[in-house]
Order: C-alpha cells, then structure tokens, then sequence
C-alpha cells in the first residue's frame, strides 16, 4: 500500500488521536446501519451511520448476530465472500486495495485461504472469526478473550451446562 492510504486509514480510523471509532462506539466490527431499531444495547449512531453501543459486550454480541446471518440469511461459508460482505462494495481502486489488504488480514487471523470453510454455526469458529474482525477493523485487539467467551455464549444451551 501507498504511504497515502496508509495514512488515510489512520485518520478515518482515529488511530493518530488514541482510541479508533469502532472502539470509542464499543462497535469493534464497526458495523453500520441505517437504524438502530432491533439492535440491542444500541444507543445512537455516529455521522458515519456507525452504530454506537452502551458496552463492548455489546457490540460483540452484534458481530455474533451479523455472522448468525450471514450463514442463515446468505448461506456465506467461505472466508473471502464472509470478508467481502463485512467490508461492503468498493466505489474506487483505492477502497479496493484497502478490501484486498483487510482480506489478506483477515486470512492471516484465521490462519485459513480466501476459499477455507468457516463454519458459522461453530461459535469458537464465530469467536475467532470476530476477533480477526476486530483487529482488523481497528489494527488492534483491545478485548480480552472472556468478553467475547461471554457474549458467544450467550443463548447456547449447550454452553450452560
């Protein structure tokens, strides 16, 4: 990448004044919308249509969701076409580059191909595939593995026992 994207996407993410957007809206997937309507722990949007959360738990339960329906809604179980929904259309060569490179991060996370399987019912697969969102999404991992153990269990019968 050109030292011009790289610095673009330090300040669109915040990185060079502290904390990024996705971790001052406890939205670590950065996650957008056009409503908050339906979102639980939601307490408002940002001007980018972020939506911001009372808690990180919050807005990791929120990645859960959006993964629960990528593979019921959208049948999604390859890692590229996951990566690629979660990042949305690119509008210019650059954004490509940007996607391209966010892919590339994300395969590494997960030690898995663009074609690897990911099984989203699996909720340690889900927690892994989050947590390589999160960093991605803010170039750091700023959440301990209990936050995410609890908000991936939450709901699981299975879990509970």
């Amino acid at each position: 990448m050109t030292k011009k994207i790289i610095l673009s996407l330090l300040l669109v993410s915040g990185e060079m004044y502290g904390k990024t957007i996705g971790i001052e809206n406890h939205n670590g997937g950065n996650i957008r919308v056009h409503s908050i309507k339906g979102w639980s722990g939601a307490v408002g949007l940002d001007e980018w249509k972020h939506i911001i959360f009372a808690t990180d738990l919050d807005g990791i339960r929120a990645i859960r969701r959006v993964l629960r329906g990528y593979d019921r809604k959208h049948r999604l179980d390859k890692l590229g076409p996951i990566c690629w929904r979660w990042v949305g259309p690119a509008k210019t060569y650059e954004q490509l580059l940007q996607k391209k490179g966010y892919l590339r991060s994300i395969c590494q996370k997960m030690n898995m191909t663009e074609t690897s399987f990911v099984d989203l019912r699996d909720r340690h697969v889900m927690m892994r595939l989050a947590k390589a969102i999160v960093y991605s999404e803010n170039g750091s991992q700023p959440y301990p593995d209990s936050l995410y153990r609890e908000a991936f269990n939450i709901g699981c019968k299975k879990c509970q026992q």
